[in-house]
């Protein structure tokens, strides 16, 4: 937090409307002609700002054969362009042309299974990749934040959106506009191969060696039939291993383009100089069409799906409900029900669950993404000898008795409560601000309806959340998917067995996605 004080915050904060008017008075907006449009809040307590871009492209816009190519992209920008991590550009360029050559061959030969082809191209793949590691800088993009006082570089993908963020001294606004406009302009494709292998072992890590991240890819592909939302942001390995820079080029080209971006700088910056050096570095990249639409609308749900997974972790459960997104009605009063039943000791599944010791732990979210209806989903880990069967018979019935005891003027005043201390939490940070307005400005089509959010979703009555509760939480729109050990016969089974019964389970539940609205915990990877 940057010169405020918490209690001065949250006095700043509940003064609202002043909230509303007093940030509105802090921030700068301008579009430049090609269409990159900017978002400039005003803070000097620090000699620093955040520097922030965002396009709207995420793992929905992908198709299968290119699956991960989202997030792979996002990877790429950091190796640099035709001026930074070179040492003879055009050298490096034939070298590159020969390396796509090679790798487009190689993702052939794999597709059809051609393995003694496969490995004669993976062995002039390499030779080249040597060849190429004599002409870069390996890092230099970093490099350059790093020498010029840069904090936090880093970047994040999600299901809509990719993001790309720095923290710097004031005094290198128009360092941060060079490096941001170039890397969009000029970007290589360098290190390709390589880069795309570093994808494929995260998804090893996150979804199949991960017992919540398997359940969650299990999860969302029983209750997505065809929509891209059933596609992890990490890709499926066979795409991830076939995947060329061809394709990522074009990708790059239909999605990477200004109409189709925000950007925020919010810290100690001038908006009329920040406008001028916005103009200087992005005016010149070109209009472009706009990106191809997700054509693909997911059918209505007639009747439960189960899945089970088998997994060497301990039992969890996941279940989930197809929901609208903003702006519908409905979208508030989900809101707040999530937050009735799972955020802090008093609510309802965390002393129906937790505090009897059912559970270790209970969640409740709204993804994969916000763009297109999606799910509401719960999750949670029973506790040995307790069961998933016995978790899941709990969850139902406290959503029945929410038609039966509706919330009470308590509970929710305890939501409003925690809205209104995430909110404070986040106007304090200048990431979370940068990251909050983008976020509005891209899904909802304005950076402001931020700002009445929390009166919205403080403004719901226990009659909105019965009848968003009746609406959605049914059988029929209900997909729940349960991971149960993988039996294993003999000695060891009967080891692994003892240590179920006589230990408390600690299977994460976090799973690293789908970044949602300002007043919800963030769950999306690689955040600041």
């Amino acid at each position: 937090m940057h010169g405020r004080t918490l209690a001065g915050t949250l006095a700043f904060f509940l003064a609202a409307p002043l909230l509303g008017q007093s940030l509105e008075e802090k921030v700068s907006e301008f579009t430049l002609p090609n269409g990159f449009r900017f978002l400039i809040v005003e803070r000097h307590e620090s000699p620093v700002f955040v520097g922030l871009v965002r396009f709207k492209v995420g793992s929905v816009d992908e198709v299968p054969g290119i699956t991960g190519l989202a997030h792979l992209f996002e990877h790429m920008v950091f190796k640099g362009t035709t001026a930074i991590g070179t040492r003879a550009w055009e050298k490096e360029r034939a070298v590159l042309d020969e390396i796509e050559r090679v790798g487009e061959a190689l993702s052939r030969a794999v597709v059809e299974g051609d393995e003694e082809t496969v490995k004669a191209l993976r062995e002039e793949l390499e030779a080249l990749e040597e060849k190429h590691q004599t002409l870069i800088v390996p890092g230099e993009f970093d490099t350059v934040y790093d020498e010029n006082g840069g904090t936090f570089l880093n970047a994040t993908t999600g299901a809509d959106l990719t993001t790309y963020f720095v923290a710097l001294p004031s005094s290198r606004l128009e360092l941060w506009m060079l490096m941001e406009s170039e890397r969009f302009k000029h970007p290589v494709m360098r290190e390709f191969y390589k880069e795309r292998d570093v994808v494929a072992e995260e998804r090893r890590m996150r979804i199949e060696t991960s017992p919540g991240g398997a359940l969650y890819e299990a999860l969302i592909h029983a209750a997505f039939t065809v929509h891209p939302y059933r596609i992890e942001t990490v890709g499926y390995m066979s795409d991830l291993k076939t995947v060329t820079v061809g394709d990522a080029e074009k990708f790059f080209a239909e999605h990477y383009v200004p109409q189709n971006s925000v950007v925020a700088l919010v810290g100690d910056v001038d908006p009329a100089h920040a406008a001028e050096l916005a103009q200087k570095y992005f005016s010149d990249i070109p209009k472009a069409p706009d990106p191809p639409p997700v054509r693909t609308v997911e059918p209505e749900q007639k009747g439960e799906r189960r899945v089970r997974l088998e997994f060497d972790a301990e039992p969890g459960l996941m279940v989930a409900y197809h929901v609208p997104t903003w702006p519908d009605e409905d979208f508030y009063a989900l809101r707040a029900l999530s937050y009735a039943l799972t955020e802090g000791r008093a609510s309802r599944l965390e002393k129906a669950l937790v505090k009897e010791g059912v559970a270790s732990d209970v969640d409740a979210w709204f993804g994969p993404g916000e763009r297109y209806p999606h799910l509401f989903m719960l999750s949670a880990d029973p506790i040995a000898p307790h069961t998933t069967e016995e978790v899941e018979r709990i969850l139902y019935r406290e959503f029945e008795r929410l038609e039966r005891e509706p919330l009470t003027k308590r509970e929710l005043e305890r939501v409003r409560n925690n809205l209104q201390a995430n909110a404070v939490r986040r106007l304090g940070s200048n990431f979370w601000l940068a990251f909050s307005m983008t976020e509005y400005e891209l899904l909802t089509g304005s950076w402001r309806n931020m700002l009445t959010y929390v009166d919205k979703v403080g403004s719901v009555t226990a009659e909105d959340v019965q009848r968003a509760a009746k609406a959605y939480l049914t059988e029929s729109n209900r997909t729940v998917a349960v991971r149960v050990r993988r039996a294993v016969k003999g000695a060891e089974g009967a080891e692994r067995m003892r240590a179920s019964v006589f230990s408390a389970p600690s299977v994460p539940s976090a799973l690293g996605f789908g970044w949602l609205y300002p007043a919800e915990p963030a769950r999306e990877t690689d955040a600041p």
